[in-house]
């Protein structure tokens, strides 16, 4: 059975994005006509890819245990492979899922607003939780996109929501990226999994507080951690920080800033094949980088209480190089 689903586009400036009712999700991202993202070539691959490709993550993003325990009582989410649950149930999770899609907009900004309500029990996980996920463009001279989560449910639930954009800037790889956020302390795994159990400072070659381009750090986590092979980890904030993400290379410098606590990087290279768009990319390793600002993955920092709203923000900034280089040279 084919899945189905309604797209909306929006655009402003030099952006235009389409989205995806199916799993609330970006199916493309583009500037001046050019893909951001990677972009599938048909919308049934997009729908259906394993990788959860711009989709939103939840009912959890990340991996948690399952079974896990909330307020006395076990439950085990569907799809759990190991004892490890992947974005809320893998392929049952909200990736897969229909949410009603609808446009807005006023002044400020053009939107648009997915909504779902997940049944208790809905992939094994309680209460009745009402999810509204807003993708919007700011009417602003810069180039700004930003998502909005919001959720409340009727009883004590787990909620920890994100989206998994891959970012490729019109280029074969990213070993050219430099990445750079201030962080200190990581997720600690579980043995011999990527359960995230604890925090732990960060190794050498996980330090991005300067400037560093990706293919030496991809090159050093390799030989240093030949079990996962690829950036594939969860990263709180420095406190006394702001919360920014920067990631550039000669043609974009992407800025992410959010409210939320943690980050979870992946580097694509897994060689699993798809038809994009960008077709020189369907069999590349290192082909995108997902960045995922998340609440950190441990159970306790995951539990949504009873009619407690939850809301975050991811705020993208996207500028091309050339501007700045025009802007500076018309103010000398």
């Amino acid at each position: 059975m084919s899945l189905q689903s309604e797209f909306f586009t929006l655009s402003q400036n030099e952006m235009k994005g389409r989205f995806s009712s199916l799993g609330a999700g970006v199916s493309s991202l583009s500037l001046d006509g050019k893909d951001l993202i990677l972009t599938f070539e048909h919308d049934e691959d997009y729908l259906s890819a394993s990788g959860f490709f711009g989709k939103t993550l939840g009912r959890i993003a990340g991996r948690i245990p399952s079974p896990f325990v909330l307020d006395g009582k076990e439950y085990e989410v569907k799809n759990s492979e190991d004892g490890i649950s992947l974005h809320g149930g893998n392929k049952d999770s909200f990736s897969f899922l229909p949410f009603e899609g609808r446009v807005e907009e006023d002044e400020k900004e053009k939107r648009v607003i997915f909504t779902r309500i997940s049944k208790d029990n809905e992939c094994s996980f309680p209460g009745n939780l009402t999810v509204t996920i807003t993708y919007s463009f700011l009417k602003s001279k810069e180039n700004i996109f930003r998502i909005t989560f919001d959720a409340v449910s009727d009883q004590d639930t787990l909620c920890s929501l994100s989206n998994h954009i891959y970012w490729n800037f019109f280029s074969e790889d990213v070993n050219s990226y430099v990445l750079t956020f201030p962080s200190h302390e990581m997720g600690s795994f579980m043995k011999g999994t990527s359960l995230v159990t604890g925090v732990q400072k960060i190794e050498p070659c996980f330090d991005f507080n300067t400037k560093s381009p990706l293919k030496e750090k991809l090159d050093q986590i390799e030989e240093a951690h030949p079990e996962i092979g690829t950036l594939d980890h969860t990263f709180l904030f420095d406190k006394d920080q702001e919360r920014k993400i920067i990631v550039e290379n000669d043609d974009i410098r992407l800025e992410v800033t959010t409210d939320f606590e943690a980050v979870n990087y992946y580097v694509d290279s897994s060689l699993n094949e798809f038809h994009f768009k960008q077709s020189n990319l369907n069999r590349a390793p290192r082909r995108a980088l997902a960045i995922e600002p998340e609440t950190f993955p441990l159970l306790s920092n995951l539990v949504l209480p009873k009619e407690k709203h939850y809301h975050h923000t991811i705020t993208y900034k996207i500028i091309k190089k050339e501007r700045e280089i025009h802007e500076i040279r018309r103010d000398a």
